[in-house]
């Protein structure tokens, strides 16, 4: 997508890109939204909050620098995940 897409392209090629099945689409949170679209939009969320991704344009998903050059694997996603986590205070 040429580093950015809005939020539904990026969605829905991370969608096909997984293989996710239509069983798994189907599926829903508690209030009702497909819950693989609500994960996807958590992923940006914590992206965003660590810094591989910008939100300065409303709907519109860019990476950054650091995220055309980031190397996720499993253990610096979780290390981004509990980094940005520790941001918020907890009540």
């Amino acid at each position: 997508l040429g580093n950015s897409g809005t939020a539904g392209e990026v969605t829905d090629r991370v969608i096909a890109r997984l293989g996710i099945p239509e069983s798994e689409k189907e599926e829903t949170t508690p209030n009702g939204q497909p819950r693989v679209r609500n994960r996807i939009g958590w992923a940006r969320f914590y992206l965003v909050k660590g810094g591989l991704l910008d939100a300065s344009q409303r709907g519109i998903w860019t990476l950054t620098d650091a995220g055309q050059k980031a190397k996720m694997d499993p253990d610096s996603v979780y290390e981004m995940f509990r980094t940005v986590h520790k941001q918020f205070p907890r009540k």
